[in-house]
């Protein structure tokens, strides 16, 4: 009988696990090569179905204690709320990395049905430079010509190994590592198994996130405990300073060599930042009541920089002959703190082994398929945001498909296949009140964080080499309507430390959101009232207060500075407007250099130790000031800037220090260099930038030497319905489009005026030319008026969309309508469109 022969290149874990799911097939022999020993301390998470799957002697090592293995198998009761797996799910099974290698291995060479089967090959080479027949056959000489000559298909799983072979078969296309940050692990054993629970209560996975830490206890036969840290809560400021030798130091080479808490073998700026990450990462973890060891020589260390990568081929044929697949690290990996790395390679071992089973040993068929199903994988689990481990898809893949869940009157659901998604997420919305906010939402606006941080790179870079103009990030109204805090947090980690916002609600928000960030400055464009002025001092928000003839314009702080019941920390920071044209912070005066020297004067006189004069700003009005008929005025912007310059050379004159001079008004102020005429004046010099930072500047109000900017937004509607209407049939109020001849296919969309799409939008039926939406890659027109919570798309005279499709309002993507696409048909701006999206409206983070 044909027997099947595999190479595996990588014994990790999901190289083990493969190996395990070949050799359960008839008349199959796998060699394996592995080059490490099995040490690797790390704990990492898998698919429900997957661990229920593996040997029950692995199943027993992995985790040691009864109770724990009742938690993770047995609780299938549908009426148990606890049972389904909800965001920040307490009960992954969890396996340690070099445990469970050993323990494979282990069986697949002792067990009666395999051992004969299996044929390991260690190394303690490189991998990469290894002959593979050579090898074999100096393992195992009396198979190694059988094996070789009737090879079936090699399977790479090793990361290192891969890069190697697809450098040489020109397999490198794909997205390249994208750095998300610091990362350091913390390795230890505790005495006993911990159900996962800490005092009595399930491990709230989102509350240690919040402080940076993803924690998991193997609950295995070593009691192994892993603590990832990151930037994040009080830890982000710690990481922020992480130093290249401690990096260099700290990076894992083996279990031998790892570092531990004492600091031990460490020096200078390594042993300084060590000592300082060491107390806070103790204080927090006392705080969230997790024990560490006491001997802190037991806790080992290595520093683990996460990123996220993908090849988009996974399947092809070794030098055109021997087919040759890729999993696991070798296919691609997620940030490590989403834990969904080796799980993606071990569900990628079912999906290929099925397949292997089910298409005969077809490899054009098995090829095929496994590259369709990891081209699915990519859609929907790479480039997403911190959210993806809650994503209902998410969980269903690694923690609901493979149990068998009783109902109500003993009726049962065996949760195997992707078509019966359907059936859990009835279940899910049914149970959680989340679901609104997950991408199964009817309506949902995506925030693309890798192009807002390109965004403000650009910017930045620009500042610096046409205006030597530092940047004042501009995140009013909720972060342009794409979530403040959301944004702030991306604004800040871009580089940014100059935040400003319109509203003292907001700023209060803000502060409180950014906490661990006290350096970041803070602004309210407003004008305050007297009663706000305290919760700007006590939350150390600076404010803007008009210039006025008389100085009066800060009146109102002599009545605060003679009324407040308390002394601040630190003085109000107070930043002087000077209106030159804007006409939003007072009317312009002949006498104005005068009006401004007499605020500031007045402002000085007050008790400095409680009141600060903090800088000088204008805004600008235009970059191309037209009239009603288009035709430009003189040349507004100059006349403005002139004018600012002329209140300078007063001041200066009259003994003014200006700590600082801010300007706004649109992103080509730094390609036309504003700052050159006060680069005498040696202060800082800052620029308010707001449309740019989200891409959202139109085109003509950019100067040429403008950086690059990228949309960073897309307003995503799911399709709710999909029918045919007959010809002269009427769409939407008032019938203004009717079906042309032979009829058309109409998809109604689950989002209208009242999810931010402007009625005012140029439709179909009323205009010759109106607003198109992608849908599974083409575009289609938008037909009829916009209702408040639905529009209706014509798809032609035939179609393949279809109900729960999704359908792009505009987006980043080549192939997609824009953000100024949709203003420049509704009359308005990008920025008047999205600050008026409802808050309820989920805003998910991607990465791209």
């Amino acid at each position: 009988m044909l027997s099947h022969n595999y190479i595996i290149m990588g014994g990790g874990p999901v190289g083990c696990y493969l190996a395990y799911k070949l050799l359960s097939q008839a008349n199959t022999r796998v060699v394996m090569f592995e080059g490490r020993k099995f040490e690797r301390p790390q704990v990492i998470r898998i698919p429900f179905c997957i661990a229920k799957d593996i040997p029950d002697v692995v199943k027993n090592t992995m985790w040691f204690d009864e109770k724990t293995r009742t938690r993770i198998f047995n609780s299938c009761e549908a009426e148990n709320s606890n049972f389904w797996p909800k965001p920040n799910y307490a009960y992954w099974p969890w396996i340690g990395i070099g445990l469970f290698q050993e323990a494979m291995v282990n069986f697949l060479k002792t067990n009666a049905a395999y051992k004969r089967k299996f044929f390991f090959i260690p190394s303690h080479e490189d991998v990469t430079q290894l002959d593979l027949q050579t090898e074999i056959q100096k393992f195992y000489p009396h198979d190694g010509d059988s094996i070789i000559n009737n090879l079936s298909a090699i399977f790479c799983t090793c990361g290192n190994y891969a890069k190697s072979l697809r450098n040489n078969l020109n397999l490198m296309d794909g997205k390249s590592p994208e750095i998300k940050g610091h990362g350091l692990y913390l390795i230890y054993q505790n005495d006993k198994t911990e159900l996962y629970e800490r005092n009595g209560n399930p491990m709230s996975y989102a509350v240690l996130g919040e402080k940076g830490i993803s924690y998991a206890a193997a609950n295995n036969c070593n009691y192994d405990v892993q603590l990832y840290t990151y930037p994040e809560g009080e830890l982000s400021a710690v990481f922020n300073e992480i130093p290249e030798s401690f990096i260099q130091q700290a990076q894992y080479k083996s279990m031998t060599t790892a570092l531990d808490m004492t600091g031990v073998g460490m020096a200078g700026d390594a042993l300084q930042w060590f000592e300082h990450y060491s107390a806070v990462i103790q204080a927090v973890a006392a705080k969230a009541n997790i024990q560490l060891p006491q001997d802190l020589t037991k806790i080992k260390v290595f520093y683990a920089q996460r990123n996220e990568y993908y090849w988009d081929v996974v399947a092809t044929r070794y030098k055109t002959e021997t087919p040759l697949f890729f999993l696991g690290d070798s296919a691609g990996s997620t940030d490590y703190k989403f834990g969904l790395s080796v799980g993606r390679g071990f569900l990628a071992v079912e999906e290929l082994t099925n397949s292997i089973i089910n298409s005969s040993h077809d490899f054009e068929k098995i090829i095929s398929n496994y590259q369709k199903y990891w081209d699915g994988v990519i859609h929907r689990e790479f480039n997403k945001g911190s959210q993806l481990t809650s994503e209902p898809w998410i969980l269903y893949q690694y923690l609901i498909k493979g149990r068998e869940v009783v109902f109500s009157e003993n009726k049962k659901i065996n949760y195997l296949l992707d078509s019966q998604y359907e059936n859990f997420l009835d279940e899910y919305q049914y149970l959680c009140s989340d679901f609104s906010r997950t991408r199964e939402a009817k309506a949902i606006i995506f925030v693309n964080a890798s192009a807002l941080k390109e965004n403000i790179k650009n910017i930045i870079q620009c500042g610096k080499k046409f205006s030597d103009s530092k940047i004042i990030g501009v995140v009013k109204s909720n972060g342009y309507g794409l979530g403040l805090k959301l944004i702030s947090e991306l604004v800040i980690e871009s580089g940014i430390d100059f935040l400003a916002v319109s509203k003292l609600q907001e700023a209060v928000l803000l502060r409180s959101d950014i906490a661990s960030n006290k350096n970041v400055k803070i602004m309210v464009f407003d004008t305050p009232m007297l009663h706000d002025l305290s919760a700007y001092a006590a939350n150390q928000i600076e404010t803007i207060f008009p210039s006025s003839q008389d100085g009066s314009s800060v009146n109102i702080l002599t009545k605060w500075l003679k009324n407040k019941p308390r002394i601040f920390d630190s003085p109000l920071k107070v930043h002087i407007m000077i209106d030159t044209g804007m006409r939003r912070n007072g009317g312009y005066s002949h006498n104005l250099p005068e009006s401004v020297l007499s605020t500031i004067t007045a402002l000085q006189r007050l008790d400095r130790t409680q009141i600060e004069f903090a800088g000088l700003t204008t805004h600008l009005a235009c970059y191309r000031c037209t009239d009603y008929k288009g035709e430009e005025i003189v040349n507004f912007r100059t006349l403005q800037l002139q004018r600012f310059q002329e209140v300078i050379t007063y001041l200066l004159s009259h003994g003014v220090h200006l700590p600082l001079i801010h300007i706004g008004g649109g992103l080509g102020l730094l390609a036309e260099q504003w700052t050159k005429q006060f680069e005498y004046l040696g202060v800082q010099l800052y620029t308010r930038v707001g449309h740019g930072i989200y891409g959202m500047e139109l085109e003509k109000d950019l100067h040429p030497d403008c950086p690059k900017l990228c949309p960073v937004v897309e307003m995503n509607f799911q399709v709710c319905n999909v029918f045919y209407v007959e010809e002269e049939e009427p769409v939407s109020y008032g019938g203004l489009w009717r079906a042309p001849r032979g009829g058309a296919w109409i998809a109604t969309l689950a989002g209208g005026w009242a999810e931010g799409v402007p009625r005012t939008s140029q439709t179909l039926g009323e205009w010759e030319h109106g607003v198109m939406v992608s849908i599974n890659g083409c575009q289609y027109p938008v037909v009829g008026n916009i209702n408040m919570n639905a529009m209706m798309i014509n798809l032609g005279l035939k179609t393949t969309v279809k109900a729960g499709d999704r359908a792009v309002i505009f987006g980043w993507r080549s192939h997609e309508p824009k953000l100024n696409d949709l203003a420049q048909l509704s009359g308005q701006i990008g920025p008047s469109i999205m600050v008026n999206v409802p808050t309820s409206m989920p805003r998910i983070v991607v990465s791209g």
